[in-house]
């Protein structure tokens, strides 16, 4: 039998797991190593809070913004551990992205 398989994986790591907020929200490097970029363009305007949360849900950071058009800001999280976490992004409205990223 001269069958070939191949197998590849694929891991996203720049992935929005939930996407409330209209608007294109960013994270950038990902993975990275606690420190990143945050970009939100075509969002409406007002008040944002940020909170990243770790795996067992404790917020590690917080921050509440105003954004008028766009918003860019690089974001440095200090003796943060190497495993994944969850960014929330969360508008006067309620409604909320996620950001799924790894610090290594």
């Amino acid at each position: 039998d001269g069958a070939c398989t191949a197998s590849a994986t694929v891991d996203i790591v720049t992935s929005v797991i939930e996407a409330g907020i209209s608007g294109d929200i960013s994270l950038y490097p990902n993975p990275n190593n606690g420190e990143f970029q945050l970009n939100l363009e075509n969002v409406d305007n007002g008040t944002y809070t940020i909170a990243v949360r770790n795996m067992l849900g404790q917020n590690v950071y917080q921050n509440v913004i105003n954004v008028t058009g766009s918003y860019n800001s690089n974001i440095k999280l200090d003796d943060m551990n190497n495993g994944m976490y969850f960014m929330e992004i969360t508008n006067s409205n309620e409604e909320k992205s996620v950001i799924r990223f790894i610090v290594k």
